[in-house]
This record gives structure tokens, C-alpha cells and sequence, in this order.
């Protein structure tokens, strides 16, 4: 295993060389590779493998972000793939992403991970959102917010869809809201980075569930989405103090200080 990730490593690697002929070659071999058993994995597994390059990691994704179509499209597969390999890959893709600490690396593979979910969720993976819900009480912050991540991602894959399909949006918002109002609720008093960037995540998530229109939740189902409580959070958003060039150490601690670094940071 360990020569076949280092051969992949020298392809992508190459897939960006200055030499012409290098360049396409690697391409050419790339695609052989693509079309091996279990290449998806392959591919999942370079981007988890310690001590792999940064950059070999992001190739990975990359490549993955740019194929998912050909590997989970149901109607004729580029790269076919056994129910089995899918389950794994499935797996496998969620646990790189709840545990990945770099950001370009993490939003690539939210990009391939929202590739899948375009033709196999809900059906071919109903485990995915009890999975989420679950790891949103987590006692690892950092599985905490890139679960955000994951929701924020499938909200947004949604966001725009018509009924019958936006009922799919709907049963996520019954699933995870109650959970993520708690959540906001009890970090509304800490005035750190990692909290702001979870507000800033789950208000994103709150924007794809409503931007189109507001969720029409079945009766017995209405209160999970508290649209007051929501309302509110916002407010509190707006009044909250932001730090001045002044030594003051004024909250949220750990926000930059430079108005374009501010800019940057959202």
C-alpha cells in the first residue's frame, strides 16, 4: 500500500511540473489510476496518511472534487465503484473532515463530500444525518465545527430546491436545529475566535434553510425550527462589542484588529 500511495503522490505531483512532457504524462497516468479498483479510496487514504505532503493532500481532494461525478453518477459511472467500496468511502470522507485542522484542505473535501451527497443522499445514505447530529455533541470542538461545516454544506446543496424535493431540507432542519439552538445557547457568553467562528458557521446555516423561503415544517415538527430564537441570535450578533486599537483586549479575544484583516477573516 505504501508504493501505491507513493506512486500517486509522484503523479499528482508531477500533474503540476513546468515540463510539458512530464506534465502530460503524469495526467496520462492519472487517469490509469482513476480507473483502478477502489481508486476513490485510494485517494481518501493519501489525503489521511501521516506525513504526506500538504500540497500531495490538497492534489488529492482536488482531483476527487473534480471526479465525484464520474465515480457516484447512478446512470452509467466514468469509474464504477461496488456498494461496498461506496459505504467505505462514505465513511471514510466523514471522519477525514471531522478530524482535518487545515482549512483549504477541509473546504476541498466538504467539495467532494457535497458531490456525493448529489446522488446519494438521502436515499443511498440515510446514516449521514444522525451521523451529524451526533457528532454536534461531540467534546472535540474541532469535530464540533467542521460537522457545521458539513451541515452548512448540505444546507447550501438545498437551499434553492422546490417542493418535494426541499422536504429534504426540511427533515434536516427538524434533525439538527433543536440541536443547534442549544449549542448557540450555550456559547452565547464565551467570547473567543473558536465561538465566533461558530456563529458565524451556524448563521450561514440558518441563510440556506431560509434565503428561499421560510421552512414549512409539519405541524408536530414546527417548534424545531424557533425562528424568534433566531431572530434574537442575530440581535445579539449586531450589539456585540468589537475590539478597538486600544489595548483594551475588548471581546471577541483573539479577533484581529486591522479593519482589513477583519475583511478577511469573515
Amino acid at each position: 500500500m505504501s508504493d501505491l500511495y507513493a506512486s500517486l503522490s509522484l503523479i499528482l505531483a508531477n500533474t503540476y511540473a513546468a515540463d510539458k512532457e512530464i506534465r502530460q504524462k503524469a495526467e496520462k497516468d492519472l487517469e490509469g489510476f482513476l480507473k483502478l479498483s477502489n481508486a476513490f479510496n485510494g485517494f481518501l487514504g493519501l489525503c489521511q496518511l501521516p506525513g504526506t505532503d500538504t500540497n500531495i493532500k490538497l492534489a488529492a481532494a482536488l482531483t476527487l472534487k473534480n471526479k465525484a461525478r464520474d465515480f457516484w453518477q447512478t446512470k452509467d459511472p466514468i469509474y464504477p465503484m461496488t456498494e461496498d467500496e461506496k459505504t467505505y468511502c462514505k465513511d471514510a470522507i466523514i471522519t477525514l473532515i471531522l478530524n482535518e485542522t487545515y482549512n483549504p484542505l477541509r473546504s476541498l473535501l466538504a467539495e467532494v463530500l457535497k458531490g456525493i451527497v448529489e446522488h446519494e443522499y438521502p436515499t443511498n445514505w440515510p446514516q449521514l444525518l444522525p451521523t451529524l447530529v451526533t457528532n454536534l455533541s461531540s467534546p472535540e470542538p474541532i469535530k464540533i465545527y467542521n460537522t457545521l461545516i458539513i451541515i452548512r454544506k448540505l444546507t447550501k446543496f438545498y437551499q434553492f430546491s422546490k417542493l418535494p424535493k426541499r422536504t429534504i431540507l426540511y427533515d434536516i432542519i427538524i434533525a439538527v436545529f433543536p440541536t443547534l439552538q442549544g449549542l448557540i445557547s450555550s456559547l452565547l457568553n464565551h467570547n473567543t475566535i473558536e465561538v465566533a467562528m461558530v456563529f458565524h458557521i451556524t448563521l450561514k446555516i440558518f441563510y440556506s434553510c431560509v434565503m428561499h423561503t421560510l421552512p414549512k415544517l409539519p405541524v408536530e415538527s414546527q417548534s424545531a425550527c424557533d425562528i424568534n430564537f433566531w431572530f434574537q441570535f442575530m440581535s445579539f450578533i449586531l450589539e456585540k462589542n468589537l475590539p478597538e486599537n486600544d489595548g483594551s483586549g475588548s471581546e471577541p479575544i483573539g479577533q484581529q484588529i486591522h479593519p482589513d484583516e477583519r475583511k478577511q477573516w469573515r
